[in-house]
């Protein structure tokens, strides 16, 4: 039987921000006011606490991983290519 220290741990592994690196393009969720958009962005450097990103419109900034809600696959990387959103 696993101790609570274990079940943490096993979790902060399997967790697909822990596997974050430079390169990788990531969702989040944008609110505007009237209503939300799924926006994206590219990781250009991984910082101990923080990822360095650039978004959608070309802005570069830091962010924390729990901003984001998940990582894109290469597939779905390239249909969003395809259909013309810039990442």
């Amino acid at each position: 039987m696993m101790t609570v220290k274990e079940k943490i741990q096993s979790a902060k592994l399997l967790h697909w921000s822990s596997s974050v690196k430079a390169g990788d393009v990531l969702k989040y969720w944008h609110d505007d006011g009237r209503h939300g958009v799924i926006c994206y962005a590219r990781v250009l450097k991984v910082c101990p606490r923080k990822l360095k990103v650039r978004g959608g419109r070309g802005e570069i900034g830091y962010k924390n991983p729990g901003w984001f809600t998940g990582r894109l696959s290469e597939r779905e990387v390239y249909e969003l290519n395809e259909q013309g959103v810039s990442i």
